[in-house]
């Protein structure tokens, strides 16, 4: 019997999200759960059968051994220094490499299967459907997390709203997309959920994003002398939702007012405001891992554990975190990644796609929650193999 790895590979992906769901869900009720965290690293490892069982291009798998043996040499070196943490630092070590070992197996797969593309449009058309309502039906319902401790915003059952925040950015960008080539209904329909739900989401990040995103889309309305019908289909059925939302509907109002209070008292104005203070937790940061064994530490990092747990350090920047924890190694494995994604989508001039990743790669850079996010990194990643295949 012929297994059918892309049709696997897809299913995982699309159940992905919501076994995330079903996380939130149990930790609200019963307050603990992993299933999450072990559904993504069934993910990982299934991804690393593909490659090594199906891979033909022996030199680059040669190159996931070599960075295999690095990490383990790296976490033992973490065990020594700190004792403990081993299975934290493992596991927030394979949410950085998910996003690899995915696309690898997708490129090994393309090789033997093309349905591998059909198996990424479809994962996508689930994506832009799914999260939209995962997030606007638990309000109906008026379950699951609200988005700040006061009481703002919501974000159903998903447990950060900075990275639920960065997911409908990505899904927005997709849906736009997705509407710019066939103009029905029910792409229009998707665009308006996909903006409800981050108006109700209620992040800075997500107003921001949201802004551009829709302005951009209709500065690239060719045409519109021949497109009428769909212009006058799409600004009221954006800008009239977005109207009566923000008019009309007390949780997306209370978000606002929230929003510009915060800024009206905070200390700090201006990129302090928009960063929510993480610059200042840097200085602290340095200070802590450099100065003592600064060589090895740069080159290695001192591990997840040890940041969280013993020296408590959590900036919420990416690129920071990720410096402090694994190094300049593991930090040029995994930048190079992204770069060499970027540059693809930027080279395809797919503008709402290069929208879509800057917003949420400047979200990573600014405020977290990206690459160490699993789910985040494999929705932005799908929108990268979408841009692949177009």
């Amino acid at each position: 019997m012929k297994v059918r790895y892309s049709s696997i590979l897809k299913w995982m992906l699309i159940l992905s999200p919501i076994v995330d769901n079903i996380n939130g869900y149990l930790l609200i009720s019963k307050g603990n759960s992993n299933i999450s965290g072990t559904f993504k690293t069934l993910i990982f490892l299934f991804c690393l059968i593909i490659i090594f069982l199906k891979g033909v291009n022996r030199g680059e798998n040669f190159g996931i051994i070599c960075m295999a043996i690095i990490s383990v040499l790296q976490l033992i070196v973490f065990e020594i220094q700190y004792k403990g943490g081993l299975f934290y630092n493992i596991s927030i070590l394979i949410k950085l490499l998910t996003p690899i070992v995915i696309a690898r197996a997708v490129y090994v797969l393309e090789i033997y299967d093309q349905t591998i593309k059909i198996c990424i449009d479809k994962i996508s058309m689930f994506y832009c459907w799914f999260f939209p309502l995962s997030l606007i039906i638990p309000i109906i319902l008026g379950v699951g997390y609200t988005t700040y401790r006061s009481g703002e915003g919501s974000k159903g059952f998903y447990y950060a709203g900075n990275e639920i925040s960065i997911i409908m950015v990505v899904v927005l960008a997709l849906e736009i997309e997705k509407y710019k080539n066939k103009r029905s209904k029910a792409n229009l329909l998707n665009i308006i959920l996909g903006v409800v739900s981050i108006l109700y989401l209620g992040t800075k990040t997500g107003y921001f994003s949201l802004i551009i995103l829709i302005l951009v889309a209709l500065y690239l309305e060719k045409n519109l002398n021949k497109n009428l019908i769909n212009v006058f289909l799409l600004v009221p059925g954006v800008f009239g939702g977005l109207w009566y939302v923000i008019n009309n509907v007390n949780t997306v109002t209370q978000n606002i007012n929230a929003i510009i209070w915060r800024y009206k008292t905070s200390s700090y104005r201006g990129v302090s405001f928009l960063l929510s203070g993480r610059e200042l937790r840097i200085k602290r940061a340095i200070h802590l891992v450099y100065s003592e064994n600064p060589i090895r530490n740069m080159l290695i990092g001192i591990g997840s554990h040890a940041a969280e747990n013993k020296l408590k350090i959590l900036i919420e920047m990416d690129l920071m975190d990720l410096f402090i924890r694994f190094g300049v190694i593991v930090f040029f494995v995994i930048i190079r990644f992204y770069y060499k994604n970027i540059k693809q989508v930027i080279k395809k001039k797919n503008i709402q796609y290069i929208m879509g990743t800057i917003l949420a790669c400047g979200a990573s850079v600014f405020a977290g929650h990206m690459l160490f996010s699993p789910m985040v990194s494999i929705v932005l990643m799908i929108l990268f193999l979408k841009n692949k295949f177009i």
